[in-house]
Order: C-alpha cells, then sequence, then structure tokens
C-alpha cells in the first residue's frame, strides 16, 4: 500500500489545468465499451466478413471483464484513494480491480487479436484509459495494473475461443508450382550422421 500512495503521489504531481479535462473523456464509460466495439464493427465492415468476428469478441470481452471485475471488487472491498485527492467524484464501487481497466484491456486485446492491425492503437488506447483513472485520483495503481492484467487474459481467452468457435476463413492453398517441403523422421536424420 506504501508504493501505491507513492505512486498515486507521483501522478498528482503531472496534473495540469488543460489535461483534466482530456482524463475525464478518456475515462468515460463509453469508451472502454461502446468505443472499442464501434472501432471493432468498422474493422469488421471494412473486412467485409460476414461473421463480425471482431466485434462478437470485443462484446464478449466487455461483459466477461465487466463480470470478473465487479466479483472481484465485491469480494475484495478495497477502499478508493481519499476524496480529497480525486480530480472527480469517487464511484461508490470498491476499487480493485479497475473496472476501466480490466474491460478495456479485455476489449483491446480480444479486438485486436482478431483484427491484428487494430492490436497496438487498441492496447494504447486501453493504457491511457487506466492512466485516465490513475491521474483523475479514482484509482490505486495496484488496481490499474491488475485489472490490465486481468482484462488481457480475458481478451486472449475471449480471442482463443471465438478461434475454437468460429475459425476464420482457411489459408490460401499452396501453389502447386514450388516445391514441397518433406518432413524427415528421426531414424533417417540420425543415419545421415
Amino acid at each position: 500500500m506504501a508504493v501505491d500512495r507513492w505512486a498515486l503521489h507521483g501522478i498528482e504531481t503531472l496534473r495540469t489545468p488543460g489535461l483534466r479535462e482530456l482524463f475525464v473523456v478518456l475515462s468515460a464509460w463509453w469508451l472502454k465499451s461502446a468505443g472499442m466495439l464501434a472501432v471493432a464493427a468498422g474493422a469488421d465492415l471494412l473486412a467485409r466478413s460476414r461473421l463480425p468476428r471482431a466485434t462478437l469478441a470485443g462484446a464478449a470481452a466487455v461483459a466477461l471483464g465487466s463480470l470478473c471485475a465487479d466479483l472481484l471488487k465485491d469480494a475484495t472491498g478495497r477502499h478508493r484513494p481519499p476524496q480529497a485527492e480525486a480530480l472527480v467524484h469517487l464511484p461508490h464501487s470498491a476499487a480493485f480491480p479497475s473496472g476501466h481497466a480490466t474491460t478495456a484491456f479485455a476489449a483491446a486485446i480480444a479486438i485486436g487479436l482478431v483484427r491484428q492491425r487494430l492490436l497496438a492503437p487498441l492496447v494504447l488506447l486501453a493504457a491511457a484509459i487506466g492512466f485516465s483513472r490513475l491521474y483523475l485520483g479514482v484509482h490505486w495503481p495496484s488496481d490499474v495494473l491488475a485489472g490490465a492484467i486481468l482484462g488481457a487474459a480475458l481478451g486472449w481467452l475471449v480471442a482463443w475461443a471465438l478461434g475454437r468457435l468460429a475459425p476464420g476463413p482457411a489459408r490460401a492453398p499452396r501453389d502447386r508450382g514450388s516445391p514441397r517441403r518433406r518432413s524427415i523422421s528421426l531414424n533417417e536424420w540420425t543415419s545421415w550422421r
């Protein structure tokens, strides 16, 4: 807890008047869910896929992340930082783990694994959302770190499950003109020595 207090105090020293509004927007509920799902839907439309895989992955990840974060919050009951340190009103829910970080990272990883060009930008957005919770003083750093780790694991799990339940398009067939590699058995390899 001492490390949390020290890190949160360090983040408070970064506060400037113009950045508060930016971090309030980054902390908005709709950005971590509806915003990321809109990006996923746009990517699905551009890919002209029959099955909106990125949107499905993102929606499942947000739902699973939100459920897991809420269950852990109820189980831990950790208090948030003091209201005097917060730039906005403190939510009434427990602090651990950060629900924003959990759902943002879950959606970012799930969508990014389905549409790989989106992975880096969405992970950066998820990191900015997580940092916004620290900047505004409504979470301890360990809440956000735990939420990010949990969310990333859940996002990976959702993308993996979606790949198992609804596999993507088959790979293109091999060019018949290219030489085919032949695998070598252990006996053949040892006989060459």
